[in-house]
Order: structure tokens, then sequence, then C-alpha cells
């Protein structure tokens, strides 16, 4: 009996150490299926987290190729739009708005034809000698035969020297002077009672300031140019005539004067003697006569 009770200690020890191996195993199967849910939750999680990326993803691709496609397509088109214009035509145009930018004159400003008026100039001799218009030295440079002052007395520009040139033509052509740039001499001879006719187009000419973009020759923008528009009326016209003319230093023969009584002077180099002013009023009309009394 005494070895029976050792026993049956053991038995229960036994049998208490199957629950408590039973439990453990129990709550360890409770918590690796814990584990194993919560796995498949958060792997459930990443692979929404993935699908996601990836949605956005291609959504920034496709937007990305739709901006590279807009643009490839508007590069295109400015090529298209490039290769199609005139070129020459393109720059004119280019130079003429930049020309007139900020409301300043455009090139075409200054190639407008002007108003003219023309006059015949009749200068008449009413004096007892022969009168001598021309210049009293030689200059090499056109000489009309008469002058034109505003009505403030300002003198004006009646013709261009051989190498000053309009704005207008400043636009096609430089600003070089011609080879012969010198002008002959012409001195005119009036018999008493006679008469001789200038003709005038009523037009003076102005300095002018035109955009430098306008000119054909860059080199040309520092001699400036002229701008050729009517003449004010009251403006006065006035001739010089001289008592003599001068060939090379000496006295001129004179000329012979036909029927008109006037006659240019072959040879002559430039008026001489003391010089005497006529003048009138030009108001516009078309004939205006200056008389020497």
């Amino acid at each position: 009996m005494q070895n029976a009770r050792p026993i049956a200690y053991l038995l229960a020890a036994i049998a208490l150490a199957g629950c408590a191996a039973t439990t453990s195993a129990g709550a360890a199967a409770d918590t690796t299926a814990d584990d194993d849910a919560q796995i498949s939750t958060d792997a459930a999680s990443d692979s929404d987290v993935a699908k996601n990326d990836v949605a956005i993803s291609d959504a920034a691709l496709d937007d990305t190729l739709s901006a590279d496609v807009a643009g490839s397509d508007a590069a295109a088109d400015a090529v298209t739009d490039v290769a199609s214009q005139d070129v020459p035509d393109a720059a004119a145009d280019a130079v003429k708005d930049q020309a007139g930018a900020d409301g300043g004159p455009s090139c075409s400003d200054f190639t407008a034809p002007p108003t003219t008026s023309p006059t015949s100039i009749v200068v008449l001799n009413n004096t007892a000698n022969n009168i001598y218009l021309g210049p009293p030295m030689q200059n090499c440079q056109f000489n009309p035969g008469f002058a034109v002052n505003g009505p403030e007395g300002e003198p004006y520009v009646v013709s261009l020297e051989a190498c000053a040139f309009t704005c207008g033509a400043l636009q096609t052509q430089g600003c070089g002077c011609p080879p012969v740039a010198c002008q002959p001499t012409i001195v005119t001879l009036v018999a008493p009672g006679k008469k001789v006719d200038f003709g005038w187009t009523g037009t003076v000419f102005y300095p002018d300031a035109m955009p430098g973009s306008c000119y054909s020759d860059s080199q040309c923008i520092a001699k400036g140019c002229f701008f050729e528009a009517a003449a004010i009326t009251d403006s006065t016209i006035s001739v010089d005539a001289y008592t003599g003319a001068t060939c090379n230093g000496a006295p001129c023969s004179d000329c012979t004067p036909g029927a008109s009584g006037n006659c240019t002077i072959s040879g002559a180099s430039s008026t001489s003697g003391a010089a005497v002013t006529a003048t009138a009023v030009w108001t516009g009309q078309a004939s205006v006569q200056i008389v020497f009394k």
C-alpha cells in the first residue's frame, strides 16, 4: 500500500502535464492563427497599396505622355508655320513693325509722295542793261536759279546736292556719291526787257530723322536723309542778279540772246559784279514774276 501512493502521484502529475501541454498547444495554435490572420490582412493592405501605386504611376505616365505628345504637336505646328513663311517678306515686315513700334514713325511714312504745286518762276529784266543769273562762285553745287524762304524767313532747301538723298531713296540704295558729283556752272544772260523762266515743283526738302532700321545701308544712318514736302504758302521767292560773268578768272564774252531774249554763257565759272536781289511772295499760284527794275 505504501508503494501505491507514489505511483498515483506520478500518474496525476503526468495527467496534469498532459493538460498543460494541450493548453499550451492550443494557445500556440490560437496565436499562430491570429498572426496568420494579421499577416494576411497586412498582405492584402500591401497589395491594395501596390495596386494604388501602380494606378497612380499609370495616370502620371499617361499625363506625361499626353504632355509630350501635345508639346511635339505644338513644335511640329511651329515648324510648319515657319516653313510656310516667305522669309524675306517676314523680315521686311519685322523691320517695318520695329520702326513703327511705340508710336514712332514707320518706314512707309518716309516714302509718301509729296503734294506738288508746279510753278513757273518768271524773271523779268526791266533794267537798261544785261543781267547775269548764276552762282557768284564755283562750288560744284546745282544752282536752281532762285531761293525760297518760309513765312518767318527760314531758308528752304529747294534742290538736293549730288551727295544728298531722300529718305525714301535710302531705303533701297546706298549713299555713295555719283562718279561725277560736281555740277557744271550755268550762267544765264537776260537782255533788257526780256525774261527767263525757271520751273519749280512747289516742294522743298527738310532734313529728317528716319529710324535706323529703315536704311538699306546702315553706314548711311549717320549721314541722314531729307524728306520732300510741299512748301508753305506765303513763302518768299528770291533771285539774285549780277552785272557780269567770269570765265576762269577773266571776263566772259557775252552770248547772243535768241528770240527768248536770254542765253547761256559758254565756259562761265561764276557770275561777277554787284548783286541785286528781287523777290515775290508765293501763295501757291501757278506762276510768279520776279521783276528787276
